[in-house]
């Protein structure tokens, strides 16, 4: 998607097609920490152990209240003073609010018991069906946003059908009477609301970036930073899907056992996640040759880069451990806090400097502080003992950031190889440590 899509739509389109799925980031938002509540509430349960009956009255209270939101949104889009396009972005996106939370839903239950296979099979079923498609607009070069955007409807729908057939058994199980079901669907509510407000928040931080784009510059410049924002979105996915099949399990473990985890995955960490440094230089060679329209998009990436490295050890070391520890209130307090940040800084690099560049690195900034202070309050928690910040992987990010600002491509690459090389001799021991691991790993595998 992210390295075919923007080349057969072009600069302007896709930057519609981008305005389209950064809306939808935000519709969870709708349930209000509903689905997230319930997550939380049952987190570690099997299905033969959850309450069936108020799970399903719960869902129909998410649907109907959902519904609302979703009428209001397409009136707004209908009868606004917006674009036609900005309008049809309007209105899809409205019909994603029943058509995902309905969905997440019932993945936060799967996920919930454990049973993390079938939501992953959900995803599968969606991709694959949006990909059919695909296939055909790339082929035929179909450069409107459109029906991309109509397909990608269509595969939400598949994958809500596919995991409707796996919560049938909550269907059939019934539902509370009236009362009951809004009291426990308020209960959820409670609960999930603070984590949902610091996904949110969490959200915005890079999500403020481009809201400052869309007002301040044209769609194409939204399009450039979007298609940068898309590419790091890649790893920063995969990191958060990481960090929710590992929470039912942590439930299930002694503060003793959490922190020998959470000191190896901090380990393993440092180690591989600053590998993506040194992957830039070569990726923007044939990024550029493939997308020679996207130079400027490429120069954004390589700033908001970083942010995958402290955002990875922000979702495992951080938003996981705090959620284990139910202390997602503090979670909502730290995203609000760097939101602000991200805000302030935002508004002064766009109205005062008038630069993109400048946004970024307020929200690296931002991105960086939030991790360093998350870390040490989880380690304070499970040990009574402060963290030390990782200064080796401070300075390595700062060689890499000046390296990419100041120096021609491949002079930054052998700067920023040289400046790894040397982190790694810093942490030879958490090399060592994960090589061993590794090799475990791969022996049972055998076995």
């Amino acid at each position: 998607m992210s390295l075919i899509v923007p080349k057969v739509l072009g600069v302007s389109q896709f930057g519609y097609w981008q305005l389209f799925i950064f809306y939808t980031s935000y519709v969870g938002l709708f349930h209000l920490g509903l689905n997230d509540g319930v997550y939380l509430i049952n987190g570690g349960k099997i299905r033969n152990a959850i309450d069936k009956r108020t799970i399903h009255s719960q869902f129909l209270f998410g649907l109907l209240s959902q519904s609302f939101a979703t009428l209001t949104i397409i009136a707004i889009a209908i009868f606004g003073p917006t674009s036609y396009e900005r309008s049809f972005v309007l209105a899809s996106t409205a019909f994603l609010i029943i058509i995902n939370n309905s969905t997440l839903f019932m993945g936060y239950i799967f996920q919930a018991m454990n049973e993390t296979r079938i939501y992953s099979y959900a995803v599968m079923v969606e991709k694959g069906t949006f990909f059919l498609p695909l296939l055909v607009l790339v082929a035929t070069q179909n450069d409107s946003f459109k029906p991309y955007v109509l397909a990608y409807i269509i595969a939400k729908l598949v994958a809500l059908s596919y995991c409707a057939w796996n919560f049938r058994d909550f269907v059939s199980a019934g539902i509370l009477d009236f009362k009951r079901t809004v009291s426990e669907s308020v209960k959820a509510i409670t609960v999930g609301i603070k984590l949902m407000l610091a996904n949110i928040a969490g959200f915005l931080i890079l999500g403020v970036l481009r809201l400052f784009v869309d007002l301040k510059w044209d769609i194409e410049t939204f399009s450039q930073l979007s298609f940068a924002v898309s590419l790091i979105s890649f790893l920063m996915t995969f990191v958060a899907q990481v960090s929710m099949v590992l929470f039912p399990a942590f439930r299930q473990i002694g503060n003793h056992r959490l922190l020998s985890i959470f000191t190896t995955m901090a380990r393993f960490l440092s180690v591989v996640l600053p590998v993506s440094y040194l992957i830039f230089i070569p990726l923007t060679v044939l990024l550029s040759m493939w997308l020679p329209d996207y130079t400027q998009g490429l120069k954004m990436l390589g700033l908001l880069l970083p942010i995958c490295v402290f955002n990875g050890r922000m979702d495992i070391l951080g938003a996981t451990f705090l959620k284990v520890l139910r202390q997602e209130g503090l979670l909502f307090k730290v995203n609000l806090v760097t939101l602000s940040i991200s805000l302030l800084g935002c508004s002064i690099g766009a109205f005062a400097f008038d630069s993109i560049s400048a946004m970024i690195i307020t929200v690296v900034i931002a991105t960086f502080l939030r991790n360093i202070y998350t870390e040490n309050y989880v380690q304070v928690l499970l040990s009574n003992e402060r963290r030390v910040p990782d200064v080796s992987l401070i300075v390595l990010s700062c060689v890499y950031l000046i390296s990419i600002i100041y120096l021609s491509r491949w002079y930054a690459f052998g700067l920023i190889l040289v400046g790894y090389l040397f982190f790694l001799i810093i942490h030879r021991r958490d090399v060592v440590l994960f090589y061993t691991q590794l090799r475990q790993i791969m022996a049972r595998g055998r076995r």
